[in-house]
């Protein structure tokens, strides 16, 4: 039987301990999920707040989850 494989993408963005933030979380979707991959980071201004700026990126992941699994997914 063919296990069937749903296409996500993610945004991802951190704009505290950003660099340990993103390295964390890109490695924890390598090492969960087959076919990861990920953008370049690119920074951004935090809007409607004072804050540092944030890193982000989008991920693309491979999965038989559900998008109700994947959202209950930690």
């Amino acid at each position: 039987m063919a296990i069937i494989k749903n296409t996500f993408f993610l945004g991802i963005g951190s704009n505290t301990e950003r660099v340990r933030h993103i390295n964390s979380c890109i490695h924890y979707l390598h090492s969960s999920f087959r076919c990861t991959k990920v953008s370049p980071v690119y920074q951004s201004h935090s809007y409607g707040f004072e804050g540092h700026d944030f890193y982000n990126l989008g991920a693309r992941i491979e999965t038989a989850f559900s998008p109700h699994q994947l959202k209950q997914w930690t």
